[in-house]
């Protein structure tokens, strides 16, 4: 059965489903549409980075269904590369892109497995990802990826949704991590690679935990990406219901805050 997603039909696999094997010893599925994290994305690219997306090279990494990578092709990006590495997922991303863009669209499928040869298409300018990161291995693995795919200059947007442990202590007594090591992991591991975290908002789980849009690359690179906003009341009554964005260079060094 097919998937409606931010105006995107999403196919699904031809032949077998994905299963329990398939997921990851980090209890993981693969293919999957993560929200929040893909919401946010979605989110910022439509209402903040539309109009720099006309003409851009992309590429999304663990794509999944998808979704970021087809709504940039939507958008008016002039290639725009899905990769991962499960066969069944590729295949349902093939399908999707015929689905959404036909047959003639310069969008394309590969395989690419974090930490293995390079895609094909070569390293791009624009980077995506939504949580992908979920363990300290798999950010290890994913700044691998990055690193293989992310041109000189270019800039890594991702979504992640927090993830604090809860650990054991003495007596019985459980305690939640205070950060996510998983993602203090994927930072270090992309150093020198400077990072912004350019919105983030509360997950509606109870556990206070948020989902962060945060971007890798030069200083340069970073300041010249749009800052946003989700549209408050008054933006709604007012008739703006993109939301505020504008350069990050130009808020105060003291609100371009850091992960």
């Amino acid at each position: 059965m097919a998937l409606q997603y931010r105006g995107l039909t999403f196919a699904a696999a031809a032949t077998a489903s994905i299963g329990e094997d398939d997921f990851s010893k980090d209890g993981t599925g693969v293919g999957q549409l993560w929200e929040p994290a893909t919401g946010l994305l979605c989110d910022y690219l439509q209402a903040a980075a539309s109009s720099s997306l006309r003409g851009a090279h992309v590429l999304e990494l663990g794509a999944g269904l998808g979704a970021p990578g087809l709504l940039c092709a939507r958008l008016g990006a002039a290639r725009v590369t899905l990769t991962d590495y499960h066969p069944l997922v590729l295949e349902r991303l093939r399908a999707s892109v015929l689905l959404n863009l036909g047959a003639a669209s310069s969008a394309a499928v590969e395989r690419f497995a974090w930490g293995g040869a390079p895609p094909h298409c070569g390293a791009q300018p624009l980077l995506l990802g939504a949580d992908l990161g979920v363990s300290e291995r798999a950010a290890e693995l994913l700044a691998a990826g990055v690193k293989a795919c992310l041109a000189p200059g270019g800039v890594f947007l991702y979504a992640h949704q927090e993830r604090r442990a809860i650990v054991r202590e003495g007596e019985g007594k459980f305690r939640r991590e205070d950060t996510d090591s998983a993602l203090e992991r994927l930072v270090a591991a992309l150093r020198p690679l400077h990072c912004r975290t350019f919105y983030s908002r509360r997950v509606e789980d109870g556990l206070g935990e948020r989902v962060l849009l945060i971007g890798f690359g030069e200083a340069a690179s970073l300041a010249g990406m749009p800052d946003w906003r989700e549209p408050s009341q008054e933006d709604l009554k007012n008739g703006n219901a993109e939301g505020w964005h504008e350069s990050i260079a130009k808020r105060p060094r003291h609100e371009q805050e850091q992960v």
